[in-house]
């Protein structure tokens, strides 16, 4: 990636890109992080969901 920056722009231009590209990637792993949490989070609430169904139905209602 680098070279191919230092062929289309300036230094300044390649030295801003590769910073935004580094505090890019803390991000990205950031929002991976949250989306397993998120995506774990959905799935327990449906399995609590589908116990509370089994626990009525056990209990008569």
């Amino acid at each position: 990636m680098q070279s191919s920056l230092r062929k289309h722009c300036r230094d300044w231009e390649v030295e801003r890109v590769l910073e935004f590209e580094r505090e890019f990637a803390m991000i990205r792993t950031d929002f991976a992080g949250l989306s397993k949490a998120r995506s774990s989070l959905k799935t327990s609430a449906r399995q609590i969901a589908r116990l509370q169904v089994d626990m009525q139905e056990r209990a008569g209602g």
